[in-house]
Parts: C-alpha cells; structure tokens; sequence
C-alpha cells in the first residue's frame, strides 16, 4: 500500500494540505452556508463535504487518509500494519489461505536464490580499464563525500553573526537537571540533580523545549558505565543525561522554520540530555512529531517501537509463522518486538535475566504475544529440542553482548541472521565461530541513532505505520510512572523501565504563558 497524493478532501474544503484546524473549520462554516440541504444545496454534495471535514479535523484520521488514501479509513490499525510491513508481505496474514499462499512464494523464492547462487556472471575480458578504476574509487569513496554543500551546512559550521538577526528574549528561568557527572560506574552514582538557570535568549535556530517525559533505557545505564559513543561528540562532564524523551516546543528562535510553538519533539541525538524540565536546544536536533491525544509517556517510548520496527523490517526476511529469538525481551524494545510480532504471526522465544519476579515479569510478556520466556541460563540449543517451538530461529536480536550473543548464535537456523542492537558489557565473551564458519550465519548492526541521522525523512512514515496502533491500545509497555521527579528521581533511576513524567502538555503551555512575567520561573 504506496503513499499516495491525497488531496482530494482538502480540495472539497478548498484549503491547503497543509491546513490548521482553524483553516478547516473556517472553511467549512463557509461552504456549509452554500451546500448544506437546508440552505438549498445538494444533500449528497454536503454529506461529502462533511465526510472530508469529519476525517481532517482528526490527526489521526487525517495522517491516515493523506499516507494511504480514503479506502485505508475503514481498516483496522493491525490490518493497515500488515499490509505495509515489508512492502505488503505480510498483507492478510489473519487468512489461512493467504498464509498458504505466501509460504509456497517463500519455498519459491528460496529456490530462485539457490539458482542465482549458482549462476556465474562472466565480465567481458575487454572491459575499460578507466571505467574499472573509476567504479573501484567511486564504490570505496568516503561516504561523506556524496553529500551536497548547502548554505544551511555553512550557517552550522561557521554559525550566523550575532548582528544580522534578532534574538527572542526570554525572562529568567530555573529548571531540574540530571547530569553525568563521572562514567564507569551504574547508575545513580555517576548522575547529580540540581538546578540550573537557562539563556536570557535564543539565538539563531535555537527553540526552549519543556520536557514532557523521559524513560530510562537501557543507553542510559550504558552510558553511566561506558561514556562513549560511536561517531558522537559526546559533552564534557557534567553532561545533561538522558537519551530519550518527548517535549513540546514552547519558543522559537530565530532562524527557525521546521517548528512551531506547541510542536511536539523527539529528540535526534543520544547526548541532548532529556532528563531536565526546560531545555534551549538547535531545532537541527530535534524531530517533529504529529499531534496526538496519547500520553506523553507513551509517546515518550516512540523510539522502543520504532528500534523493534526497523530490526524486524529490515533483517532476517522474515514470513508468518517464522521464529525470532531476542534477548532483553523485558525491556521497552522487547516488548515492543513482541507485541508487533503477535500482530503479524510471528512466533518469539525471549530471554530475561533470571530474577527473584521472573514469574511476573513472564506472566506480563506471555499477555502481551509472547510465544515463550526463558531466564538467559544455561544452552538455548537443548530448550529449543525440549520445547518443539516449530522451527529454529531465523531472527536473533541481541541487547546483551558477553555470552549471551554467543548463545543466541549457536541456536540460530542456518543462514540466519543476528542483529545486536545495543550492549550492556561492551564485550562478547566467545566469539561464535562454528555458526559463523558452517551454519553461514550473519551478525549484523543496528544503532538507532545512526539511521535516525541516515534517515530523518523516513521517520514519519514509521510514525504513520506504528501510531495509530498505538492510539488504538494495541501497544502497551509496562513502565513505571515517577511523578515530583524533583524527588522521586533517585529512586527511579534504580527500576526498570521507569518513565520520568514532568508536565502534560497543557501544564507545559501554562509555563509558555508565565514566560510573559519575569516574577514567574519554572
């Protein structure tokens, strides 16, 4: 189900795609006046006209019908989902004969890989020499050089001065902040809270972000004992800390054009530190999301969803009714992988680290689709013979390292692929050669921040994939609510899968207004 140009609602109502909720209700008051029965208009032209209007008022409906079209409205989220996971793959997999279907195209497209495979494409001997030596430094250039300079990677690097703009001004604010003050160590003992003032001003490109909510994820306990990322700049201590969260955007500066006040954010970077109420942050660094009337905690977790997303999209070729194996499964991504995996029949094994709540926290992953919980002992091999699950794992995910990676490679099916998508030890133990030389396993790496950085543009597709799954209730994440966070936040860094919850959205505009009065601080 492609991306279509829907534009035939907006063109009924006679606004832009681009229209506010006022725009649309102006608009339609208007044409009311001239179509509505009672006023001597067509009573099928004006059913239509507020048909439009029903379905634009609603952000949900709205992201919809604009992604997919007017036929996609009357779908379930769950319908809607399947059909776009994996360009349609797993289009109708709640229909036995539609499962049929697509196993004997999979037995199919096995064999045609066999044969490609065993053909052999012959170059002519005569090939350009120079055309050779320009696709061998065209295939082995640095990457960066692809990029096109332009005049708003100048204004980045070099900055904008000061003189040539205005800046907004802002009245003195205070605001909690946790910090990285020290590494190698777990948390709290190398994080500090305290206050701290913000800028008088925003300069160009800059927005004041009140922080919504922010969980605690595992990065975070990473990053407490190893301070160090790949391809980062990370900020000398103290360092805000905090790599995930949503806020809302409350000022903006100058020079800003891809936000609004009263625009929700995600943040675009592991180290903008999203455990502090007010922040000044570079628009350049945060990613707009759409509005919404979930939670800002759940919205908090987008990015468990949109990691379990991506690594099973984008690894393992997997179809209905194959097995997939992860380790974490009680953390926010792992249930995240379980509960997109329910929706489309895939089957899960997941290892939990063993636990004086094991039994709860299996009784919580079996509600929420898991196939099987296993505490992360002992051979995965002799369960997997015990248990009779149906198949071997063609999908592992790893958020482990140490013994644990080499475990999941050992119990893989042939051929199968391994993805490690974050680490707590920052080592593998045994290195699993024997699957790696006679199995043909691959071990893959996925880092969420790299493709966010890599793939900005196709965020909100995602968004419009996993949301309304989300609005619907079909998701859900055992997480723990920390009010006061002022208080309560020693305390919650040392539970899982906290969430720190700082204002509503309404309760952060209340502090948009009291920005007009100096007396007034956060």
């Amino acid at each position: 189900m492609a991306q279509q140009d829907n534009v035939e609602y907006y063109k009924r109502l006679g606004v832009e795609k681009d229209a506010t909720h006022k725009e649309l209700r102006n608009a339609f008051a208007k044409k009311v006046m001239t179509v509505h029965p009672d006023k001597g208009g067509d009573e099928a032209e004006f059913a239509a006209l507020h048909n439009a209007y029903e379905v634009l008022i609603d952000e949900r409906k709205r992201r919809i019908y604009d992604r997919y079209g007017p036929d996609a409205l009357g779908r379930t989220a769950e319908g809607l989902f399947s059909d776009t996971f994996r360009a349609g793959e797993f289009s109708g997999v709640d229909d036995d004969k539609t499962t049929k279907t697509t196993r004997e195209l999979e037995a199919l497209r096995k064999e045609n890989d066999t044969l490609q495979r065993q053909m052999l494409i012959l170059k002519p001997e005569t090939e350009n020499k120079y055309a050779s030596s320009f696709e061998s430094w065209l295939r082995n250039r640095d990457p960066i050089q692809n990029k096109v300079i332009t005049s708003a990677d100048i204004m980045k690097d070099i900055g904008v001065c000061e003189s040539s703009y205005d800046k907004v001004n802002l009245p003195p604010l205070r605001s909690f902040i946790a910090e990285y003050t020290s590494t190698g160590q777990e948390l709290p003992e190398t994080v500090r809270q305290r206050q701290y003032d913000l800028p008088t001003e925003l300069k160009w490109g800059q927005v004041l972000v009140h922080v919504l909510a922010a969980p605690i994820t595992r990065l975070d306990h990473q990053l407490s004992r190893f301070y160090a990322l790949h391809d980062t700049k990370m900020p000398a201590f103290p360092a805000p800390a905090g790599a995930e969260g949503v806020g809302v955007v409350l000022k903006v500066g100058p020079g800003v054009e891809t936000l609004k006040e009263r625009d929700l954010v995600l943040p675009g970077s592991p180290v903008l530190g999203t455990w502090r109420r007010l922040a000044v942050l570079k628009a350049e660094d945060l990613i707009p999301f759409p509005p919404t009337e979930l939670s800002p905690t759940m919205v908090s977790t987008f990015y468990s969803f949109l990691t379990a997303y991506r690594l099973l999209e984008d690894f393992g070729s997997l179809r209905p009714g194959d097995t997939i194996l992860q380790s974490g499964a009680d953390s926010t991504v792992g249930m995240a992988v379980i509960q997109i995996c329910k929706i489309l029949k895939i089957k899960t094994i997941n290892l939990v680290e063993d636990s004086d709540d094991f039994d709860d926290v299996s009784d919580t992953l079996h509600a929420m689709g898991a196939n099987y919980v296993w505490k992360n002992t002992g051979s995965i091999v002799d369960r997997l013979k015990k248990a009779r699950s149906g198949g071997l794992p063609r999908l592992g995910l790893d958020c482990i390292g140490s013994t644990t990676l080499s475990r999941i490679c050992e119990a893989m099916f042939p051929e199968g692929t391994v993805v490690v998508y974050a680490t707590t030890t920052n080592r593998v133990d045994r290195f699993p050669y024997i699957p790696l030389m006679f199995n043909g396993l691959s071990i893959r790496g996925f880092w969420l921040w790299q493709w966010l950085k890599d793939n900005a543009e196709s965020v909100p597709e995602v968004v419009d994939k996993v949301l309304p799954l989300m609005e619907e209730n079909k998701f859900d994440l055992e997480v723990q609510h920390w009010k006061q966070v002022d208080e309560s936040f020693s305390a919650a860094i040392k539970e899982r899968n906290s969430v720190l919850e700082f204002a509503s959205v309404d309760e952060a505009m209340r502090v948009l207004s009291a920005t007009e009065s100096p007396e007034n601080q956060d």
